[in-house]
């Protein structure tokens, strides 16, 4: 996964945040004189990764794109490790091999997990932040600690400084994520509600727990606002106040554009509330709902037979948890959101980790018969083969993958967005640097659709390119012009010379346009 970095393109978002690395840097390094971080287009957001990419491309023979990829496609890894761990805490290595491939060949993670600056940064923080959680509710007590009080020991510290650590670093990342502060706590409250004894005294034992653990759990918050305004020079104006103001603007953040949604054109302002659930079922692997369907079976026979050692225990309870409630508060509350699920990859490490779990409890149960057991584990096999197979075929676009349950891509393409993230104009900027040159020698005029600067930088990359051709920012003014298929791109009069496609599913048009007709053909 480290080494696919360099075949995506630079993407919409990219540009803004590489320059928010390095005014980061530059608030620092200035003594707190220059304000760029302040004053900044994206200010409001923490920039711990920014500027941590910002110093490793000063070191490092990549360029900054290039650098800022290839970190982010180690922090995808590092995601994949927390859900090794999560299921590895409940059940056993089995279990967290399974999770951590699952993760790995879900397309919407390995797919941003190449290039997307945001929202996978937070996901790894979000995700080490439930092992927190699961830590706190889990971890066996010490057996140090007093016979007497083992049922309301106080969370490790090792909980609580894994907590404040991932929290802080997500929050860096995306401030509208504070809700995490409140994974530790719901860990303790979790296991104190599973080891308190039924009694009428149940609910002072649980109170007595939170009186306990409270100022761990304090210290664990401290520790996550120390990390996220560290790298966040606006915030370090009202440490307090404006992470707060920051975390309600991105919740009622009021972008108006129109989003291709079941094949009509909705303003991301009036979503319906079935927006996420459905991006989540068509873009999950098949295996996901085998993992599904195994979970309920394992449910059901629990119930038929009245087995009370098959709850689903706690660590599962805070696992579905994590899954379920940031999409039922998304769905109750209907934020704006827009390019897929995006904003909600967070989701998907304890997804994996409790598919992960499911098949495996599944496939090790002896009581079920071993034909049903190989028949899951040959299924299991063959949707990881399958889906492995259409990663090979969409890269470097993974994140365009749709399953096979609704068509794939090719029954997608003008239901939902594709490549919303405009990658794809690498790919078409390299085929008109080798095919296209004016036939009187003169420079090409190149436009796009307010892609310009990452264009530009594809340009500049081959002195020879920069030497042929121009960027342009009026179409009109456009020899070749280059079109993704995301709405709001219109596709110029003139000739498709090329089009960039997976599948058969064009993702960008490269065309000729009609002023460069009129000077002499290609």
């Amino acid at each position: 996964m480290a080494r696919a970095y360099a075949d995506v393109g630079v993407t919409w978002d990219e540009p803004p945040l590489i320059d928010n690395g390095r005014w980061v840097w530059a608030w620092y390094a200035s003594g707190f004189k220059d304000t760029s971080a302040v004053t900044g287009p994206v200010s409001r957001y923490g920039g711990l990764f920014d500027v941590l990419a910002f110093a490793v491309s000063r070191v490092s023979p990549l360029g900054p794109y290039e650098t800022k990829h290839l970190l982010t496609s180690l922090v995808a890894v590092l995601g994949i490790v927390a859900t090794w761990k999560m299921a590895a805490l409940l059940r056993n290595s089995r279990a967290a091999f399974l999770s951590a491939t699952l993760l790995t060949l879900t397309p919407a993670w390995l797919g941003h997990g190449l290039f997307n600056p945001k929202d996978i940064p937070f996901a790894t923080g979000a995700a080490w932040s439930v092992y927190a959680m699961l830590l706190a509710a889990m971890e066996p007590v010490p057996s140090t600690y007093p016979a007497a009080e083992r049922r309301s020991h106080p969370v490790s510290w090792r909980s609580v400084i894994i907590s404040g650590c991932a929290t802080g670093a997500a929050l860096g990342v995306r401030a509208a994520g504070l809700f995490l502060l409140s994974y530790l706590a719901f860990g303790t409250i979790a296991r104190s509600i599973a080891s308190q004894p039924r009694s009428a005294d149940k609910l002072r034992g649980i109170a007595r727990d939170l009186l306990r653990n409270a100022p761990r759990v304090g210290v664990a918050t401290l520790i996550a606002w120390f990390v996220m305004i560290a790298s966040w020079p606006w915030a370090q104006h009202a440490p307090i106040s404006r992470p707060l103001r920051a975390a309600s603007a991105a919740r009622h953040f009021r972008w108006n554009g129109r989003m291709l949604f079941r094949g009509e054109f909705v303003h991301s302002t009036h979503l319906p509330r079935s927006y996420l659930p459905t991006w989540f079922a068509v873009t999950l692997p098949e295996i996901y709902f085998l993992a599904g369907l195994c979970g309920v079976a394992l449910c059901v026979r629990a119930l038929w037979k009245r087995d009370p050692t098959a709850r689903p225990g706690v660590g599962i309870t805070c696992l579905a948890l994590a899954v379920s409630l940031p999409l039922a508060a998304a769905m109750v509350t209907r934020p704006v959101l827009y390019d897929a699920h995006r904003h909600f990859l967070f989701v998907l490490p304890p997804l994996a980790a409790l598919a992960g779990v499911a098949l495996s409890d599944f496939m090790t149960a002896l009581e079920l018969p071993s034909a049903l057991r190989n028949l899951a584990a040959a299924a299991c096999i063959g949707l990881l083969t399958l889906t492995a197979v259409e990663m090979a075929q969409l890269h470097p676009y993974e994140y365009a993958y749709f399953n096979r349950i609704t068509g794939g891509l090719p029954k997608a393409y003008g239901r939902f967005e594709t490549d919303y993230w405009g990658a794809s104009y690498r790919e078409g900027v390299a085929w008109v640097i080798d095919n296209v040159r004016d036939k009187n020698g003169r420079r090409v005029r190149v436009c796009s659709c307010g892609y310009f600067d990452e264009v530009s930088h594809y340009l500049s990359e081959s002195k020879p390119a920069a030497q042929h051709f121009q960027v342009v920012r009026n179409p009109e003014d456009a020899d070749v012009f280059l079109a993704t298929t995301r709405i709001g791109c219109r596709k110029a009069g003139g000739e498709v010379l090329h089009v960039v496609e997976r599948q058969g599913v064009p993702l960008l048009y490269v065309i000729r346009t009609l002023r460069y007709e009129t000077h002499g053909g290609v």
